[in-house]
């Protein structure tokens, strides 16, 4: 990861209660520090209303989850989007896209389950790459070689490492170990490092949009052209 790549930044999240502040959820892309455009991922309060109701009958009331819930899909839209030719166009500095009503299944998804990229299945049975260096390896054989920790959705989702598809992109070496505390096998997260020396990382549940403000997702579309990137902004 290195300075000339495009990266994503949180740039603003309004604080009002209900859904008005999704209308301020802001993204900044930048790339060698230079801002070359901004992403306002908006809800409108028909929709975030009709969401609340929604998740309400799915027995899920925390307003702060669901805030959760809507960042993660605001990140992976607003990464689509700049994977694209809008990117690419000179003089329009800011970018709005919608969350529809239509993706409450697509948020319910997300709160039924956790993405992790260090959880790997193999078979009927799942594994967490990010070992500790304490008797936690399971040699799988196979034509790649794998080694994993044993593990299941259901302590994936206990662990305090952020959903891999907003976790900070300079993140990097997360240890999960392993646990028989009270007689129940579990995995806790230990640590992690950061690529840039941030002492932040000492609080890793915060490695996630809207934690330490020093969170950044590397975007890697196909063909970008450093050139094509400076306008404006970048001035």
């Amino acid at each position: 990861m290195g300075n000339g790549n495009l990266e994503l930044e949180l740039a603003e999240v309004g604080r009002k209660r209900s859904f008005d502040f999704w209308s301020l959820v802001r993204f900044r892309a930048t790339i060698a520090g230079h801002t070359v455009k901004y992403v306002r991922v908006t809800v409108s309060r028909d929709t975030g209303n009709d969401w609340m109701d929604d998740f309400a009958l799915k027995g899920i009331a925390d307003e702060s989850a669901i805030r959760d819930l809507v960042i993660r899909r605001a990140v992976v839209m607003a990464e689509a989007l700049l994977r694209g030719p809008a990117l690419h166009v000179q003089g329009k500095d800011e970018i709005t896209i919608d969350i529809p009503c239509d993706d409450f299944e697509i948020l319910l998804a997300l709160a039924r389950q956790k993405s992790c990229s260090y959880r790997v299945a193999r078979g009927r049975d799942l594994f967490c790459s990010a070992l500790s260096s304490w008797g936690d390896r399971i040699e799988l054989g196979d034509t790649k070689t794998f080694t994993g920790g044993p593990t299941s959705t259901a302590l994936c989702e206990e662990c305090s490492l952020p959903p891999t598809d907003i976790l900070c992109s300079h993140l990097l070496n997360p240890i999960v170990s392993p646990s028989d505390k009270d007689g129940r096998y579990r995995r806790r997260f230990d640590s992690a490092l950061c690529e840039l020396g941030k002492t932040e990382i000492a609080d890793v549940p915060k490695c996630r949009p809207g934690g330490h403000p020093c969170w950044r997702r590397e975007i890697l579309p196909e063909d970008i052209s450093a050139d094509a990137l400076v306008g404006p902004l970048a001035l």
